[in-house]
């Protein structure tokens, strides 16, 4: 019992002094026992794992430490994006849509949506077949062909966009909107996701159909007319500037005996050149002098004569008028010319014969 005791303590003693500091580098081992100098061996490589371990775990907790920083400044950041995406739906005149595609690209009735913006208690379309049912008979066929079309071309140059009417409530009447769209493809080009815009047009559809009616109904008028109109538009107050709009009417390049623009170009040319030698000088100042007027009081109504297609000149009466900024700058002159040919000859032939 004595000789085991006094083994003990020979052995396990260094053990117990080596325990006490796991975490210090061990000192060298000085023992001649084979026996206790493998079993502080034994030890000092368990330690030493351990402490591989632990500082392996430092590092562990250092990088998680790291990851979640990292997560809190993406978590921030998205809920930044989410609220700025929120104000720009909100004050946006547009609603955002997103259409989820099935892998082969092709959409389908089933296909579900999703809609944001400021207008979306008026507008639940869950499914693509919902949004179709929406629109006006007249335009579901163009809308399913575009968006056809869209999807099919797999390199993403076909767009998408169309005016078309839609209901935006079940009893509601039919708006004109303005939809355009884009999808992300794969690497085969098929698309994966499509997103767009819907906007509310109607107003401005309308007005532009009243402004077609109204271009459609002075055509016509124009067409009945015996007069040959013409507007300039005048760029920094001088009519004879190269960039000033011109515009001929079809009716007076008729009167000249021309049928096209290549014929009678927009151009001032286009009428200095066709005066009579004899009235050139006389129409361009009258014309001038009318522009240059700033108090508007210069009319300009004078009779000269036009070069005809056909090479003989005819007589014309020339009359315009000039619209003017606040300080009496030209900004645009209108006018007309009338054939008075006719009546120019009977009264050259009366007075020849009083004569």
């Amino acid at each position: 019992m004595l000789f085991f005791n006094r083994t003990s303590r020979w052995v396990l003693a260094p053990l117990a002094d080596r325990l006490d500091q796991p975490d210090q580098p061990g000192a060298p081992l000085s023992s001649r026992n084979p026996l206790l100098r493998r079993i502080l061996t034994g030890v000092e490589q368990l330690l030493q794992e351990r402490r591989t371990l632990k500082e392996q775990a430092r590092e562990l907790a250092a990088q998680v430490s790291q990851l979640q920083q990292r997560l809190a400044e993406r978590d921030e950041q998205a809920q930044q994006l989410q609220a700025r995406w929120t104000l720009v739906t909100e004050g946006a005149d547009e609603l955002f849509w997103q259409l989820h595609l099935p892998a082969s690209g092709t959409p389908a009735p089933e296909c579900a949506m999703e809609w944001t913006g400021s207008s979306m208690q008026a507008l639940h379309l869950p499914q693509l077949g919902q949004w179709h049912e929406q629109l006006h008979p007249a335009d579901r066929h163009a809308h399913q062909q575009a968006l056809a079309r869209h999807l099919a071309d797999r390199s993403g140059r076909t767009p998408f966009a169309l005016n078309l009417r839609m209901k935006f409530t079940a009893g509601g009447d039919y708006r004109w909107c303005r939809v355009s769209g884009s999808s992300l493809r794969d690497g085969h080009g098929v698309a994966v996701a499509m997103a767009g815009t819907l906007r509310d047009i109607h107003e401005q559809q309308l007005h532009i159909q009243q402004l077609e009616l109204a271009a459609e109904r002075f055509d016509i008028s124009r067409e009945m007319l015996h007069d040959g109109l013409w507007d300039i538009e005048v760029v920094a107050g001088d009519p004879a500037n190269p960039s000033n709009t011109i515009w001929w009417s079809s009716q007076m390049r008729r009167l000249l005996g021309c049928s096209t623009v290549e014929e009678f170009p927009n151009t001032l040319e286009s009428w200095t050149t066709r005066l009579h030698p004899d009235d050139s000088a006389r129409a361009i100042a009258a014309f001038v002098a009318h522009v240059d007027d700033r108090s508007g009081n210069t009319p300009f109504d004078v009779e000269y004569r036009l070069r005809h297609q056909s090479g003989a000149y005819r007589w014309f009466r020339g009359r315009g008028q000039t619209r003017r900024a606040a300080d009496g700058a030209p900004l645009r002159v209108v006018g007309a010319i009338t054939d008075i040919h006719a009546r120019h000859e009977e009264s050259t032939i009366r007075e020849a014969q009083a004569q």
